[in-house]
């Protein structure tokens, strides 16, 4: 949800020198159709369930870096099997930094929809803080937590990971 997940996991592919892919990039580049097209002809839980699908077949790749949409970790199942077959970072931004971030984006479904039916945009703010938080127990489940400060550059969180990663034994 605007953590910078792909700024960060481009920045932690060139620390690693590995391959990373964007799981929501890679959704529509099979489906053959925006995330936002989908959503608004199918519907979210037809959404989730191919988002489910790409996720597991790129973990089974050979990419070691993958960034997930802000939404993946509603899917409890999903949770758990990345977290069997990889490690869950989660990237922690205050939520007001996520709030300019979105409110400044063009191309998210759930937000445009918050946007089409409010009256103002505290309105706004307030339904997304709720979505935040409701998403925010499903987050921390992650393997490892990186609390972002805003001046941080992906770069920099990219190494706070990978610091993490190599040092932390509960990792």
């Amino acid at each position: 949800m605007a953590s910078g997940k792909t700024a960060t996991a481009k920045a932690l592919s060139q620390v690693m020198q590995t391959p990373w892919v964007d799981a929501d990039a890679e959704l529509e580049r099979s489906y053959g159709s925006t995330i936002e097209t989908i959503f608004k002809e199918n519907g979210e839980a037809y959404f989730r369930s191919i988002e489910r699908e790409i996720v597991q077949e790129l973990l089974a790749s050979n990419y070691r870096i993958i960034s997930l949409g802000g939404g993946a970790l509603q899917d409890d199942a999903l949770v758990d099997y990345i977290k069997a077959h990889s490690y869950l970072i989660f990237i922690k931004p205050s939520f007001e930094v996520i709030y300019e971030r979105l409110i400044r984006s063009t191309h998210r479904p759930l937000l445009t929809k918050e946007l089409e039916d409010a009256d103002n945009e505290e309105i706004v703010k307030n339904r997304l803080k709720s979505l935040y938080l409701g998403r925010l127990q499903k987050y921390e489940k992650a393997h490892i937590t990186i609390d972002v400060q805003e001046s941080w550059s992906a770069h920099y969180v990219a190494l706070q990971i990978l610091e993490k990663l190599t040092h932390d034994t509960s990792a």
